[in-house]
């Protein structure tokens, strides 16, 4: 079932889609899938509109438009599992190291809120990471990662809970390999969105905009780094991220 987005929300998030699917007890009352899809901007010509304030310190209610979704803190450190990329096409083994780089510093910016380690065996993880040659084409131009995070909502509070996530990166294009800038940013886009990011970002130069630009780095914003700082407040901090190798 899909549900429409509401107000300046809906503006923004042009390739954000919700669907309700029916959990291990049969419900689906107050349960939900969400679909985060980001493209290249070098493929679009489509802008999004302002939201708000641009000079603002975070971007939290661009973000959180359908409520707000936390990993539970039982659930530290996040056990992530990254695919070997063997044998699709344009994958490089410099990605996985990217992934891992995402995980720590979207965690850094929580304030060490979150925490994450890398696990060898999907059945075992919490976020599963996997890559695809297989190009999507949507209005607004190329998918180049898709992220769905597992939710469940209480509607009584607002507040949701992430309980899962799966990652699928894009390699390459037909006739084009990305550069590892392109797909650092993608990686730190996909990596907010597994974290708790549900929107996006109405300023391109932060990496939580709808579309990969050459206004970006390959890092977070200060803005970045506000929203999730923000989106973790209230949760004690910890000292077991994992470390890249």
């Amino acid at each position: 079932m899909r549900k429409q987005l509401t107000g300046g929300v809906a503006a923004l998030l042009t390739m954000l889609s919700m669907s309700v699917f029916t959990n291990s007890t049969g419900s689906a009352v107050g349960t939900k899938t969400v679909n985060h899809i980001n493209t290249l901007a070098a493929l679009s010509g489509v802008a999004a509109p302002d939201v708000e304030d641009s000079s603002a310190a975070d971007y939290l209610t661009s973000v959180c438009g359908q409520g707000v979704y936390h990993w539970q803190e039982n659930k530290m450190p996040i056990k992530v599992c990254i695919s070997s990329g063997a044998g699709v096409p344009g994958f490089r083994p410099q990605f996985a190291g990217m992934v891992r780089h995402a995980f720590s510093t979207w965690a850094a910016a929580s304030g060490d809120k979150l925490s994450w380690k890398e696990v060898k065996s999907p059945s075992e993880a919490d976020v599963n990471v996997g890559w695809t040659d297989q190009v999507t084409q949507r209005a607004t131009g190329t998918e180049a990662g898709e992220t769905n995070a597992y939710t469940q909502l209480n509607k009584a509070t607002g507040q949701g809970i992430i309980y899962g996530a799966k990652m699928s990166l894009l390699t390459e294009l037909p006739e084009k390999q990305f550069t590892d800038n392109d797909m650092a940013k993608t990686i730190l886009h996909e990596t907010g969105h597994a974290l708790g990011l549900q929107g996006h970002s109405p300023v391109r130069t932060d990496i939580m905009y709808y579309a990969i630009n050459a206004d970006q780095q390959p890092a977070l914003t200060s803005r970045d780094e506000a929203t999730m700082a923000h989106l973790y407040a209230d949760y004690p901090s910890t000292d077991k991220i994992a470390k890249a190798k």
